[in-house]
């Protein structure tokens, strides 16, 4: 009832949505709310490793990245040979690819 008020969106729909984040592992259920006299409400929290983000810097030593949650934590963060070099493009795009094989929730 609180985000269908917040949002002013119906609470079916508000329901809808939230039972997909869940099925999807977005949020997980943590408990019930006291009693106010009728049902009691669901509470659910959201899971920041649900997407994980990739932040790249190009220097012109060295190209750094670091990975993060959804809360900002840092997952891990590194550095390689610079890519701003003739075949740099190729090199990071490799690069990129290897962070996505080990960490596959990098996401858009």
């Amino acid at each position: 009832v609180e985000l269908s008020n917040t949002l002013e969106i119906s609470f079916p729909t508000i329901s809808k949505f939230i039972e997909n984040m869940k099925q999807d592992g977005e949020v997980t259920l943590v408990g019930l709310d006291d009693s106010s006299g009728g049902r009691r409400a669901k509470r659910y929290a959201y899971n920041p490793e649900y997407m994980l983000g990739l932040a790249i810097f190009l220097e012109g030593n060295e190209t750094n990245y670091t990975i993060f949650n959804c809360l900002g934590e840092v997952k891990e963060q590194g550095s390689t040979s610079s890519v701003l070099i003739d075949t740099g493009v190729n090199v990071l795009s490799k690069h990129i690819e290897s962070l996505i094989a080990t960490f596959p929730k990098i996401n858009s």
